[in-house]
């Protein structure tokens, strides 16, 4: 027995030297690094380099979120990169003008081991509008509109706005820059180019139908010249001085709207194929469920849902229970027609 003794005794010892081998061997720990790439208005860009790593995924978040854990990153299926190579990511549908703060996480060793990049600020752009506010329209001298005999037009951003004018009939779209409130219900409403409230300087586009005007140039309407079309973010919308005479206090036979009554206003896109590309509404007035909405006040509206337009239409519609006509006739005030650059 003690002759076999000594002869184990050296391979007890491999054996414990072959262990502490084991214990002491350099663990091998993941790395990730990320690099700010281009941005504009809604997107990003960025390249995450790892290395040692054996899965790979990032995330991206508004400044100020808290950030999630290496193990919460890497478990999003959704935002996974190589593991063994660099990777650009681009991230689309951001909001405009935000500060964004990209993360990457690395794990390996089958998820023993895990690593997070420094934290990278990415800037969206911001957008940059073109706005047509009629401030440069010239009117004849004397004169609060650009009306003159025979029609007209108006154009800015190579966007044009027609009217047509037949001895005292005026109809389309008319630059004015008169603002006055009728409270008397015995007067005639102010028949075109006035609007409830805003400066005697403060130029708008009034747009008017009336039936017995059928002319193209006479239609409720404004396009942008040689098939442009363009994206319409928005325009500020508010009631003609005649309209809300009408909904409020009436005139002569017809009698001012009651409960129950609306007056909606609808904007229709059309593309330079002449298809509808969409339709946006906005109430001019409102007196059901307990409501009393007569809108006094520029209000803006939004005109995304339009897509790109080479046309705009304006209609005006009210409920059969007012007493006043079915809209053959009508008028309302627009402003402040806002397109993102190009």
């Amino acid at each position: 027995m003690k002759k076999f003794y000594l002869l184990a005794l050296p391979l007890v010892a491999l054996a414990l030297a072959s262990c502490s081998d084991d214990n002491d061997a350099p663990v091998i720990k993941p790395t990730v690094a990320v690099a700010a790439g281009e941005s504009d208005q809604t997107t990003l860009t960025f390249t995450i380099t790892p290395e040692n790593a054996e899965k790979c995924a990032w995330v991206c978040l508004e400044a100020g979120e808290e950030v999630p854990s290496a193990e919460e990153i890497l478990a999003n299926e959704a935002n996974q990169a190589s593991a063994t190579e660099s990777t650009t990511v681009e991230v689309t549908d951001l909001t405009p003008d935000t500060e964004y703060v990209i993360v990457a996480a690395v794990s390996n060793n089958d998820g023993k081991n895990t690593a997070v990049s420094e934290h990278v600020l990415i800037k969206t752009k911001e957008i940059l509008y073109d706005v047509i506010t009629f401030s440069d329209c010239e009117f004849p001298a004397g004169k609060n509109t650009n009306v003159v005999t025979g029609g007209g037009s108006y154009t800015d951003f190579n966007c044009v706005f027609q009217f047509a004018e037949r001895y005292t009939m005026v109809g389309g779209c008319v630059v004015s820059d008169v603002h006055e409130i009728n409270d008397d219900s015995s007067s005639s409403p102010k028949a075109y180019g006035v609007a409830l409230a805003g400066d005697d300087d403060n130029k708008f586009l009034y747009v008017q139908k009336y039936s017995y005007l059928s002319s193209a140039e006479a239609a409720p309407a404004f396009a942008f010249a040689d098939g442009e079309e363009r994206v319409i973010s928005s325009i500020d919308v508010m009631n003609s001085t005649e309209m809300y005479q009408y909904i409020t206090i009436g005139w002569y036979s017809y009698d001012p709207m009651v409960a129950g009554d609306w007056c909606l206003l609808t904007i229709t896109g059309y593309d330079a194929a002449g298809e509808v590309t969409g339709t946006v509404e906005q109430y001019l007035a409102d007196f059901r469920n307990g409501e009393s909405l007569a809108l006094d006040a520029w209000t803006t509206v939004n005109t995304e849902a339009l897509g790109k337009v080479n046309k705009v239409e304006v209609a005006v519609t009210w409920a059969d229970t007012w007493d006043k006509p079915s809209p053959s006739n009508f008028s309302v005030c627009l402003d402040n027609i806002k397109m993102p650059q190009l």
